[in-house]
């Protein structure tokens, strides 16, 4: 059976469906979170992107990101208990990085865990020390620090 609104034509599937929130694994940078979103609000994942790195600034977009990508299931995962799904979000976190890690060269873990040192206590550092000093300012630099030290590592 077909219903039609305006331009849109929908069968009463499609009606009856109900709307689930997933994880996107067609549309995927890192975690799908983003991908996800775009298709759950029916916008381009782009613009969720975007959003993120904005919200990022402030400091609070990673870990938002991070929250959602353990909470949010896949779609093959979506009927599961709250529990398997960060358990299995957990294992996909731990593959991506360390698809991301063989990608950047593997580094050794000790190195990981002392620049994330360095780049934690540095912005504890300037927060203390210059008054103007924000979680703008910090992920602004450090994303063109980043950026620059990936231009001039080309091997």
């Amino acid at each position: 059976m077909y219903y039609q609104h305006g331009n849109f034509v929908l069968t009463s599937l499609q009606m009856t469906e109900k709307k689930r929130l997933t994880r996107s694994f067609s549309n995927r940078f890192l975690g799908g979170v983003c991908g996800g979103l775009g298709e759950y609000f029916g916008i381009d994942p782009i613009l969720v992107r975007a959003f993120f790195v904005l919200i990022g600034l402030n400091g609070i977009g990673i870990p938002v990101y991070f929250v959602l990508w353990l909470l949010i299931p896949t779609v093959e995962k979506m009927d599961r208990e709250t529990e398997d799904i960060v358990q299995n979000n957990l294992e996909d976190m731990r593959a991506q990085f360390n698809r991301l890690l063989q990608a950047l060269g593997q580094p050794h873990p000790a190195a990981i865990v002392g620049a994330l040192l360095i780049v934690a206590g540095l912005y504890f550092f300037l927060s203390d020390f210059l008054p103007t000093f924000t979680p703008a300012i910090f992920w602004a630099a450090l994303f063109i620090g980043l950026g620059i030290f990936i231009l001039t590592n080309k091997e």
